[in-house]
C-alpha cells in the first residue's frame, strides 16, 4: 500500500504542473497565505494536497 504524502514540496508541484520551481514557489506561497487567512497552519515551502 503506497503512502499518501501529507504536504507536497515546491519541487512536487513544479513537477505536478510543469511549472518552474520558482513559480511554483509563488504559487505555493499564494496557497499558504490562503489558508494562513483561514487560521490553518501553513508550514513554508510545502502546502497540503487537496483531500
Amino acid at each position: 500500500m503506497r503512502k499518501r504524502k501529507m504536504y507536497l514540496s515546491v519541487e512536487d508541484i513544479a513537477e505536478l504542473f510543469g511549472l518552474s520551481v520558482s513559480f511554483a514557489y509563488r504559487v505555493v506561497e499564494r496557497m499558504n497565505a490562503d489558508l494562513a487567512s483561514k487560521n490553518y497552519y501553513v508550514i513554508l515551502g510545502r502546502c497540503q494536497p487537496a483531500m
